[in-house]
């Protein structure tokens, strides 16, 4: 059959099992919106308040389910405005398919208008980007997208197509002949393992007497969370958790430590410091997990599966280290390891470092984040934007289930928050989501409320506002002697009336009664809400490890 590039696009994306696409229109994309058209009743499109809240959205989409996000934006400033969005999810290994229109091949390099080379700007953050030169291969280019998405070590895409291949006609092919070429091609040896590799990592935890995983993102993109509390139970071995980690485990497991390094908890840091055998599943060693490289874990021998080969030995010099799936790898992996009772070890963790669900009346950012877990409910999403918010959350939250928290971890995006809650929201229209931010990050792109609005998500958002950008202020209290600069927002924004000008309901907050009330009243009225929480700008985020320093230096309170 002979079609458009607009309709083998669409129609390539519809065979890939795709039904939502985050999308803001552009001159560019004009032939591929008209095709939409056609095809509303089977493709869901969302129209966001700007390019970077659509790609937000369309990670919060995949974060939250496991699926592959699709963003359509459209050229120059429409495709740079993605770009944030795109490092976002590039570096905690998203996966998302951004197409990008482009001036057509015979203005490119002109200086054309709103021509941008966006392939060049965005190979570095993503997993592949190629522009399309030939419409007779579009179809297998957008096939290959979703497989380099979604293969391996997932992450974003992106396809950039010139105006001209959207309108130039050519032969599509059925989804047979795809398949047999794809069957015919050499394919890629992905992480794999044989199964002495899984008896050396067996020898190493049974042999151990104090051992402790360090579980990351890789747990939960493999949808290996299950296995993994199964082999901690049988085990009897105890779990930190990265920032892209949390939910891997039951918060309330006397095994889930929670997070770990630059802002952890204490007694993950303990044992940390303290035990014998590091097991790395799915993390890599981010500056934020090791703190001081040569300090890192040096009671102990480290060993590591991760499915990216470049994470292997990158910071950390390993034990043992194996390249592999964990899909494959955590199975067998259970088999071979050893009943044990380590409640010596474990109980040597907790016995001074208590953590629970409990909260009081007091108005802190704990006993906050505690009251908005227990209005929010246990099967629900909370989405964060970076700043002491995100750490608070992290710390104090007490996250049961893979997924449930969506973030900005590597690239620590600020303004994530909202778009990302907004995805989150499409993609589980049934459950509850919530947004924790802060004032500062809520400002980035606050304009987004216009998409709660359109759609009438019923999304409650809560701003910890305490008049300042928190987290460089602590920097400042802490290390620069109080030399507080570009840290006080001194214009004091009206969020209440904010909100109602996008016919939102706001509330003022100050007490642990009001915020639970204001939540209720919320998720009982099935609407929107945005909660300013006013909260003392003295409050900081406790621990905290110095820059170039260790877990052993690590501050826990402001009197050091």
């Amino acid at each position: 059959m002979i079609k458009k590039g607009s309709e083998i696009l669409i129609d390539a994306i519809l065979d890939e099992g795709i039904d939502t696409i985050f999308a803001y229109p552009g001159a560019s994309i004009i032939p591929i919106l008209d095709y939409m058209y056609d095809k509303k009743d089977v493709l869901t499109h969302y129209l966001t308040a700007d390019e970077q809240g659509a790609t937000h959205a369309a990670d919060g989409y995949a974060r939250s389910t496991g699926k592959v996000g699709t963003v359509l934006v459209s050229s120059g400033p429409g495709s740079t405005n993605a770009v944030t969005a795109i490092a976002t999810a590039y570096f905690d290994s998203i996966p998302l398919v951004v197409f990008t229109g482009q001036v057509q091949n015979k203005n490119i390099g002109s200086d054309s208008f709103q021509e941008c080379d966006i392939v060049s700007i965005t190979m570095p953050i993503t997993k592949y980007a190629h522009q399309v030169k030939d419409v007779d291969k579009l179809q297998l280019e957008v096939r290959k997208a979703y497989r380099i998405a979604t293969s391996g070590r997932p992450g974003p895409v992106v396809i950039d197509l010139p105006k001209d291949i959207q309108l130039s006609e050519a032969k599509t092919l059925l989804f047979e002949e795809i398949k047999a070429i794809d069957d015919a091609r050499p394919k890629n040896i992905h992480a794999s393992f044989n199964y002495r590799a899984v008896e050396v990592f067996a020898e190493y935890i049974n042999k151990a007497e104090k051992p402790l995983i360090l579980a990351g993102g890789g747990i939960i993109a493999s949808d290996t969370s299950e296995i993994l509390r199964e082999l901690t139970i049988k085990g009897d071995i105890p779990v930190v958790n990265s920032l892209m980690g949390q939910g891997i485990m039951d918060s309330n497991s006397r095994l889930s430590l929670g997070h770990v390094g630059m802002h952890g908890h204490k007694r993950s840091n303990y044992a940390m410091r303290n035990c014998d055998l590091l097991i790395t599943l799915g993390a890599r060693f981010s500056d934020r997990v090791t703190a001081e490289i040569e300090e890192f874990a040096k009671n102990a021998k480290i060993i590591q599966v991760d499915i990216d080969h470049s994470e292997i030995d990158k910071i950390i010099e390993i034990n043992y280290s194996l390249h592999a799936d964990l899909r494959d790898f955590m199975p067998n992996l259970l088999e071979a390891v050893d009943e044990r009772d380590r409640s010596e070890w474990i109980d040597f963790i907790n016995e001074n470092l208590e953590f629970n669900d409990d909260y009081t009346e007091e108005w802190t950012p704990r006993n906050i984040i505690k009251a908005i877990k227990h209005s929010v409910g246990k099967d629900s999403f909370i989405a964060t934007d970076v700043g002491q918010h995100q750490m608070w959350v992290s710390q104090f939250y007490g996250f049961d289930n893979p997924r449930q928290f969506v973030t900005s971890g590597g690239f620590g995006t600020m303004g994530f928050g909202l778009g990302a809650a907004i995805g989150t929201q499409i993609a589980n229209p049934d459950k509850r989501v919530a947004l924790v931010t802060g004032d500062g990050s809520f400002r980035m792109n606050m304009n987004e409320l216009l998409t709660v609005t359109k759609y009438q998500l019923p999304i409650v958002v809560v701003i910890l506002n305490n008049g300042v950008l928190g987290m460089v202020r602590q920097w400042q209290t802490l290390f620069q002697e109080e030399r507080y600069y570009a840290t006080e927002l001194t214009d004091d924004v009206d969020f209440i009336k904010l909100a109602e000008a996008f016919y939102i309901e706001g509330r003022t907050v100050s007490t642990i009664k009001d915020l639970e009330k204001a939540m209720k009243d919320a998720f009982d009225s099935k609407k929107a809400m945005v909660i300013n929480a006013l909260i003392d700008k003295k409050a900081m985020v406790f621990p905290i490890i110095p820059a170039g320093g260790s877990y052993e230096d690590a501050i826990v309170s402001s009197g050091r």
